[in-house]
């Protein structure tokens, strides 16, 4: 019996079935207790869970005339009848505890007061690697002798067949919601987007790997710590951030996504981090129960339009330069040009009987100062010219005037 109890194949099966940790929470197993003792007109019902130690009541239903406490105690497998159920893999039926050999000096006929007692086994699901095996009993217990006929055996199965298929339904989801998880931690792990994730107090619960590496934290030095902290305590300047200002907290008390562009955490070094950061609150039941934070690295971003702000600016400091320059130049040649331009009309006037070859020279003096003309026009126009914000994109045209 000893062995049958301690089989490695069967505490594999109980561990593996979870109802050592979370059965009181199963609602269809206390349906189990409570239908199974009322088909049949017990006073108790029990569904139990046998370890090689103890035996643990899981779910349990008595009228009112019971002690409902008394029955939910732990006892120890080896004072049990619900041992016998393990020991044989099939119902055991007691009609009179005090004829019958197995029980009749039981500590639990004694203690209990059982007289009459019935119970049927629960099978663990079977996979390839483990067997089905007994995990416990689906039982009746009655304080008179009671005659149980294969027809209360058969209802008190068809109950345990369902208690089995409850135990494997739960572990097929438990076993795909782990898969499912598993695969999503694998995903968040692998890509380059920062995430991070608090509780509804702001206290950090998950980083991924990117997250740790951008901000130079180990999963232990952040996760169970305040986020806001650690990294989101002070402003670019120094100052500090209070955190009902924070997006995080306003994300989790307004229970709304938040976006924060330009902002800055603080790495583990004390150094700051320019980040885009979205909040999402984490909703459960209508409560919000934590956030979940995305953020970029935007430094090399921030660096880059940094120094092409200044070099927008220091092309058009020297495009004001240039323009002064050549609006001084283009007024400093006008005076001089219009001098010879008059001197050249009035001599061309004052020449009628100058000869061919003089009159050609005068001329082209007078073709000369209407070129110098068109180039301080030109040079005028340049000076109104403005260099725009593509400028080093894209070629600059300008239309020349061409003075013969």
């Amino acid at each position: 019996m000893t062995r049958a109890l301690k089989g490695r194949t069967r505490l594999e099966a109980v561990r593996r079935s979870g109802l050592l940790e979370n059965a009181h929470t199963i609602p269809a197993l206390n349906r189990a207790a409570r239908l199974a003792a009322r088909a049949l007109h017990a006073p108790v019902g029990q569904v139990n869970v046998l370890t090689d130690q103890f035996q643990l009541p899981v779910a349990v239903h008595t009228e009112p005339q019971e002690d409902n406490q008394r029955w939910r105690r732990e006892r120890r497998a080896g004072s049990t009848y619900c041992k016998y159920v393990v020991l044989g893999q099939a119902p055991f039926v007691v009609d009179e505890a005090s004829t019958n050999r197995l029980v009749r000096n039981s500590r639990a006929t004694r203690e209990l007061g059982i007289v009459a007692y019935l119970a049927v086994p629960i099978y663990s699901a079977a996979t390839p690697e483990i067997p089905a095996s007994v995990l416990g009993t689906l039982c009746v217990i009655d304080r008179v002798p009671r005659s149980w006929t294969s027809a209360d055996v058969e209802v008190m199965t068809d109950i345990a067949a369902n208690v089995t298929e409850e135990i494997e339904y739960r572990l097929r989801s438990r076993d795909e919601v782990r898969a499912a998880k598993q695969q999503t931690m694998r995903l968040l792990e692998s890509v380059d987007t920062c995430i991070l994730a608090t509780d509804a107090n702001g206290v950090t619960t998950y980083a991924n790997t990117a997250a740790l590496r951008v901000l130079c934290y180990t999963s232990e030095e952040l996760i169970g710590h305040d986020q806001h902290a650690l990294i989101h305590h002070s402003h670019p300047d120094g100052s500090r951030y209070n955190e009902s200002d924070c997006p995080n907290y306003l994300a989790r008390v307004e229970s709304r996504e938040l976006r924060s562009a330009n902002d800055t955490f603080w790495k583990s070094d004390g150094s700051p981090l320019a980040v885009d950061v979205v909040m999402t609150p984490l909703i459960d039941r209508g409560e919000v129960v934590g956030t979940v934070l995305t953020f970029e690295d935007v430094s090399a971003r921030r660096e880059a339009e940094a120094l092409e702000r200044r070099a927008r600016e220091a092309a058009e400091a020297a495009n004001n330069a240039k323009s002064e320059l050549l609006a001084a130049m283009s007024n400093e040649l006008r005076v001089p040009a219009s001098a010879i331009g008059a001197h050249a009309n009035n001599l061309e006037r004052t020449l009628l009987d100058a000869s061919a070859e003089q009159r050609a020279e005068v001329r082209g003096i007078v073709r000369s100062h209407q070129h110098l003309v068109g180039l301080i026009e030109n040079m005028a126009g340049f000076a109104k010219l403005e260099v725009g914000p593509d400028a080093g994109d894209r070629r600059l045209e300008a239309h020349l005037w061409t003075v013969e």
